[in-house]
């Protein structure tokens, strides 16, 4: 809202203005980008200054207080106050969170004895969980399904028992004269891979490494991926997602001292890659969570083509409209042809594990016999496993060497651009037919 005064537009811009003139002196990109942020957001600080959150919610001021003197304690470097603290504050908590369950329950029986429905609902859907629990049968070691609770747990414990029981070493390995690698527990995560509620508790404590046991995490990051306990990704886009949309706002505070080619050259270089690492990986997660990181995509695009300040006049040059980008969904599905390639055409070793067996005909057909490079489809019972690498990548490698001939004789480069020329062909989204 001050932005909209004139005097403190003027002062924020030659703040902005006066700060920049450090960054002639930096070549090193990292750098560049870290002084860039830093330098803006000090200049919005001072003449802007900081909004106040405002505190909503169930948690009492008496709690707030308390976490405040906690994380003051913990600063401080202060352990035993901060671990009181942290235990009072969790009591102050739950307390809480009691206290504001039982209001909405009063809430909505007063609205259900009243025949009001829509605020009931409406309190009932605060009321609910967002991630119910849901709990399903297994089978024990005899074939016979277990549904209750204990059963579950103990089956869990004897699954797991076996699992991690292994026979005593025949011999000793002498490491005499080798450099052995110390690993440390504490920096060791453990979790659990199952989407049962049970299998999780079934484990707990039993995990020890060096004599520690370790702690099951819901989530584990493995070079900068987070997965969670079952395999999904949804954490990892909320993380990447925030973290471009943080440097959009970066961009759109300093848009109007740059041109075009300016806006583009760092939204390239310095936000499209966050959507983008290790794509490949998590490709699997749901359509709404690509559709969140291709609105970052829309929002800086949109400040890309925002017109430029007509005071003072920019030469003609500057106003040639840039070419429009590719979508991520186009730019993964030409990465994952590329890499597909390799594995299938070129032999990667790496990438052995990414080949498919050739589909074997069971009909003589012109579409058979015109695609000879194309590969068996691995079956999907599940559309999350549709997304998967191999099982999307399997579908658009068929329908792309049916459409593009001598695939065999082509380098990375050659189907990198054939992959582009196919893709844009094709809509975006697009949705392969499941085979």
């Amino acid at each position: 809202m001050k932005l909209k005064g004139l005097t403190c537009a003027h002062e924020y811009a030659v703040a902005v203005s006066n700060r920049y003139d450090v960054l002639g002196a930096l070549e090193d990109p990292v750098e560049l980008w870290d002084t860039f942020k830093r330098e803006t957001l000090q200049a919005a600080k001072e003449c802007i200054g900081e909004r106040p959150r405002s505190k909503r919610g169930f948690v009492s001021p008496e709690t707030l207080e308390k976490i405040e003197e906690s994380r003051a304690a913990r600063l401080a470097g202060n352990q035993d106050q901060h671990r009181a603290l942290s235990r009072r504050t969790g009591n102050l908590l739950g307390r809480d969170k009691e206290r504001y369950a039982r209001s909405l329950t009063e809430y909505v029986e007063g609205h259900l004895n009243a025949n009001d429905l829509r605020p009931a609902y409406r309190a009932l859907k605060k009321l609910r969980s967002k991630s119910p629990s849901r709990a399903s049968a297994i089978r024990t070691a005899d074939g016979r399904l277990v549904s209750d609770m204990d059963g579950q747990m103990a089956r869990w414990a004897e699954y797991f028992g076996q699992l991690f029981t292994v026979d005593p070493p025949t011999e000793q390995l002498h490491t005499t004269g080798l450099q052995a690698v110390n690993f440390a527990p504490e920096k060791t995560q453990a979790m659990v891979v199952s989407r049962s509620p049970t299998a999780g508790p079934a484990v707990e404590g039993r995990l020890r490494f060096g004599g520690v046991p370790l702690p099951l995490q819901e989530a584990v990051k493995v070079l900068g991926v987070e997965v969670d306990r079952e395999l999904r990704f949804d954490g990892h886009i909320k993380h990447i997602a925030k973290k471009a949309s943080h440097r959009v706002s970066a961009l759109r505070r300093v848009a109007r001292f740059l041109d075009r080619g300016g806006k583009l050259l760092l939204y390239k270089a310095q936000i499209r890659p966050y959507l983008e690492y290790a794509a490949l990986s998590w490709m699997s997660c749901a359509a709404s969570h690509t559709r969140r990181l291709d609105s970052i995509q829309r929002r800086a695009l949109r400040l890309v083509d925002a017109a430029d300040p007509p005071d003072p006049p920019d030469p003609p040059a500057l106003f040639e409209p840039v070419s429009p980008l590719d979508s991520l969904e186009h730019r993964r599905d030409v990465a994952a042809l590329v890499v597909f390639h390799k594995a299938q055409v070129q032999g990667v070793p790496h990438l052995a594990g990414l080949r498919q067996p050739p589909r074997v005909a069971t009909r003589s057909t012109r579409t058979v016999l015109t695609s000879s490079d194309a590969v068996e489809v691995p079956r999907s019972r599940a559309s999350q496993h549709q997304r998967t690498f191999v099982g999307r990548v399997s579908r658009m490698w068929n329908i792309f060497t049916a459409a593009v001939p001598h695939i065999q004789e082509m380098n990375t480069q050659s189907v990198k651009l054939a992959a582009n020329r196919w893709r844009l062909l094709k809509p975006t989204p697009l949705r392969l037919v499941i085979l």
